[in-house]
């Protein structure tokens, strides 16, 4: 193994495993802690993931394996492990250190560096990098298969955009232009033969059917941003807008350098997703800006293997020096999570000493499974229904999420608020925080 692609790989793992936060889970994360930490085996974890969630296994059996080999498996049982949070968000320090390997083993070494520090300059990406999701893992894929497509190694695309696929959707509209791409371009010069090497995407026709019942089934259809947000995915990339538009040029560059080649096409493609996200965004729900980071890591590989190679040396030490400033400055405002449902179970568990057993009653299921795993007790924790604003149950506490205020459970929430004051009940937010904790009392 060359030196210097180990040593990026220690440097990212170092770099964030000092950052990894002891916050609370929070609900997508209590989603993953609630597949690994219990005593569900792989199979179960698979079926859960295919009828409880929108998105492939593969990070999940990953997150398994890796609470398995922490001994957090099953340890949930009782209540929620000790150090699950560190724990658990820990199992992506590997893939960062894999992403900065590849980086290394893909680039020139003076670029290599210069891109590894870019990376940990994107607070997009370093945001979810010490989050127990598979956005880490999805952009370590997606850069493996654009690798392959730009070194011409058809085994190493085909195989990492199986794995893409199986960790996240949204490599199909990021990879499916490239194959494409590369796909005609053998076909053209070798035939039907030349497919031969794409038969691994074969290996995804098993979760086709899952894929079309989930997305019939839509995600969060009450929260739908406005697909434009996707043409603003690169935005942070190295850190400031400014550091990505002269990385945009260096790719832009790379395009014009290499049109008419292979090379150039897929150069393109990665310039041109945001655009290609956003059309898919006006008939599906698919946009978040929570995945931008997902998509760094190949962008970045993209804009410095492209690159023309006296551009790329005049800018070097510029993007060296952004990359460590940016990093630094992202130190200063680490990434934090603030559903704290610690806190309110502890105040929940002070209530319920003195009052017995509560109903809690919510307007957004997952908050509620989220403060269920780290609260166990007799107290019922169920969805606010239409029959509550007539009789509530007594005595009860409300566990409000603000994003989902303006669908038929958030209204319900607001008029037996409104009904519970007007009998000079008021309800109390203990503590202030995200979700609110609403206790009523005369």
């Amino acid at each position: 193994m060359r030196p210097l692609p180990l040593l990026l790989a220690l440097l990212a793992v170092l770099a964030y495993g000092s950052l990894v936060p002891r916050d609370p889970l929070w609900f997508d994360e209590v989603f993953t802690a609630n597949l690994v930490t219990f005593r569900a085996g792989p199979a179960e974890v698979v079926r859960r993931a295919a009828e409880g969630d929108a998105h492939p296994p593969l990070f999940y059996l990953y997150a398994w394996a890796c609470a398995r080999a922490q001994g957090l498996w099953g340890e949930a049982l009782e209540g929620p492990p000790e150090g699950v949070e560190e724990r658990l968000r820990a199992c992506n320090l590997p893939v960062v250190g894999a992403t900065a390997y590849a980086l290394g083993a893909f680039l020139p070494p003076p670029l290599a560096v210069a891109g590894t520090g870019l990376l940990l300059a994107t607070p997009s990406y370093g945001q979810k990098a010490v989050e127990a999701r598979m956005y880490p893992t999805l952009g370590l894929f997606l850069l493996l298969a654009l690798a392959g497509a730009l070194s011409g190694r058809t085994g190493l695309l085909a195989w990492s955009s199986l794995l893409a696929f199986y960790t996240h959707y949204l490599a199909l509209i990021f990879l499916g232009p490239v194959l494409l791409a590369e796909g005609v371009w053998r076909a053209r010069r070798e035939g039907l033969r030349g497919l031969l090497p794409f038969w691994p995407l074969l290996l995804f026709l098993p979760w086709a059917p899952v894929l079309a019942r989930q997305a019939a089934g839509g995600a969060n259809a009450w929260l739908r941003p406005d697909p434009v947000l996707a043409l603003y995915a690169y935005q942070d990339y190295g850190g400031h807008v400014l550091v990505f538009l002269l990385l945009l040029a260096l790719l832009l560059a790379g395009v014009w350098v290499r049109r008419g080649e292979r090379e150039g096409v897929h150069l393109l493609l990665v310039a041109l997703f945001p655009v290609l996200w956003w059309l898919s965004g006006l008939l599906l729900n698919t946009v978040s800006e929570r995945y931008f980071g997902a998509f760094a890591p190949a962008f970045l590989l993209a804009a410095l293997f492209g690159a023309p190679r006296r551009l790329s040396r005049l800018a070097l030490p510029g993007l060296l020096l952004v990359a460590l400033l940016g990093h630094l400055a992202f130190r200063l405002d680490p990434p934090r999570f603030t559903e704290d449902y610690r806190l309110i179970s502890a105040f929940l568990e002070r209530l319920e000493a003195r009052l017995g057993p509560v109903t809690v009653l919510g307007n957004e299921k997952g908050r509620l499974i989220s403060l269920r795993y780290y609260h166990r007790s007799a107290s019922e924790f169920r969805l606010v229904e239409p029959s509550d604003l007539e009789a509530p149950p007594r005595p009860f506490v409300f566990l409000v999420y603000p994003g989902t205020l303006a669908t038929d459970r958030g209204l319900l929430f607001v008029e037996l608020d409104r009904r519970e004051r007007e009998e000079g009940r008021v309800g109390r937010m203990v503590p202030p925080l995200s979700p609110l904790f609403l206790v009523y009392w005369r």
